[in-house]
């Protein structure tokens, strides 16, 4: 998800559906023209008992770390909830990513059907995920105290932005689903639709102290031109702030596996995936991070963990994952982390 935030205006207007074909003509370009790769020469490919038509690419842009491969790199067959769909692994930051030009329109009616793009899902995510949310304020609290004015990219249905006006910061958010827009405005927290931070003109650059992107990264079509938004939109000694899923290393597992027992495999696969967009080994997101000109203050799987009713076994793998990493960050094999990182003075 994403947003836009500067003016507040009406519900009503946030939300119609003239606003809707606005941001979509506004994103369509910038969107479309730059996909994951090059698509030409369709292919038919049958894994099991499915059958899906599907482009190579005779050249491939990673939509993680922007890397462009010069050799033909292998297509593998992922099946997610978007379906049975090319992937690619990149050969510069081994991130696995989605071979599928963004189509904003499109991934607003995919959005909109998931847990928290549905308005009763969504609300209700916003007490599941309050843990987390309250994790990320403290530890902002250390770095950059409120008051402070603070965007939130692909706010939903607004848990953090509630929590984090609470806490005494400025927030304002933008996301792609009307309804969730719709919601946050009803609020009385300034939200707005948007497909892209560079999009959001009545938000001068340098002039936020703090942006934050929790659990929105790998939707985005192209991460390094989001990062560097983000870099451009605050001030010098600003804060971004990130909750990230790294499940690379399960998606790995699961292709290993699917090579053994098909079944299996593709419930491990499913579960990596989701509906994300790619899967990005943490140590290779920090240093994107980096070379977008942040400083990395903090990285850890410590207070990533949604809720205190997450499943036993996901908690398990936190509490298991975080003691490898902070015992020497030799590997990392929690399901997610909080990152914290600076624009320099």
């Amino acid at each position: 998800m994403h947003i836009r935030a500067c003016r507040e205006s009406s519900p009503s207007e946030s939300v119609s559906e003239s606003a809707v074909d606005r941001e979509v003509q506004k994103s369509s370009t910038a969107l479309t023209t730059a996909p994951a790769g090059y698509l030409v020469e369709p292919r038919m490919i049958t894994v099991g008992s499915e059958t899906e038509e599907f482009c190579e690419t005779e050249q491939v842009r990673c939509s993680a770390c922007g890397y462009t491969a010069e050799t033909r790199l292998d297509t593998i067959l992922i099946p997610s909830t978007r379906g049975l769909k090319p992937w690619k692994r990149c050969s510069a930051c081994q991130a696995y990513f989605l071979v599928e030009s963004y189509m904003p329109r499109q991934e607003v009616t995919h959005t909109e059907k998931t847990s928290w793009g549905k308005s009763d899902t969504g609300k209700e995510l916003n007490r599941f995920k309050k843990r987390m949310f309250l994790s990320v304020i403290r530890l902002l609290k250390r770095y950059c105290p409120p008051p402070a004015s603070l965007l939130d990219v692909g706010c939903s249905y607004g848990g953090f932005l509630m929590e984090a006006s609470k806490a005494g910061y400025e927030v304002r958010g933008f996301d792609i689903v009307p309804e969730a827009v719709k919601y946050v405005n009803s609020q009385g927290i300034p939200a707005e639709m948007s497909f892209s931070i560079s999009e959001l003109d009545s938000v001068d650059d340098s002039s936020l102290d703090v942006v934050t992107c929790l659990d929105c990264n790998y939707y985005w079509p192209d991460q390094i031109s989001e990062l560097s938004n983000a870099y451009a939109k605050l001030k010098p000694g600003g804060y971004l702030v990130m909750r990230v899923v790294d499940k690379s290393w399960l998606l790995s597992f699961g292709l290993s596996l699917r090579k053994l027992s098909g079944k299996a495999g593709e419930r491990v696969i499913r579960a990596a995936v989701n509906d994300h967009r790619f899967a990005m080994p943490l140590r290779s997101l920090l240093k994107v991070i980096r070379k977008r000109g942040f400083e990395v203050e903090y990285a850890s799987p410590r207070g990533a963990l949604h809720s205190d009713q997450t499943r036993p076994l996901v908690k398990l793998s936190f509490a298991f994952g975080t003691a490898l990493w902070e015992a020497g960050r030799l590997v990392f094999l929690a399901p997610a982390a909080l990152i914290l990182a600076t624009k320099p003075r």
